[in-house]
């Protein structure tokens, strides 16, 4: 059995996007994950068996301007990394993710 990965996907300008409500509809039909209290806004995290590609497209169904969704993978690196800004995850990844499912890169 293969493992899952685990995304960051991001939607410019949050709640302000003219799209917010049609990726807020798509990332809820994929189980997504709020990074905090706050409820989805503009970040969700992702923990899904196919790759960023494929996930991008059903996190951009129905957005007409697909750029406006950015899926970045977070691996044990990304975590280290400064520059990602992973490293605020890695307490939700800890918690809720690791303990439930196995992932390739982390």
């Amino acid at each position: 059995m293969s493992g899952k990965y685990l995304y960051l996907v991001e939607i410019a300008r949050g709640r302000d996007n003219r799209y917010w409500k049609r990726f807020y509809e798509n990332v809820t039909a994929l189980n997504a994950k709020a990074p905090d209290f706050s409820g989805i806004t503009r970040t969700v995290l992702i923990a899904h068996h196919m790759d960023a590609k494929a996930v991008h497209v059903l996190c951009s169904i129905g957005i007409r301007q697909p750029a406006e969704v950015e899926v970045t993978e977070i691996t044990r690196e990304s975590i280290e990394e400064p520059d990602t800004g992973h490293r605020v995850y890695s307490e939700l990844i800890d918690n809720y993710f690791r303990p439930f499912d196995h992932f390739e890169n982390l």
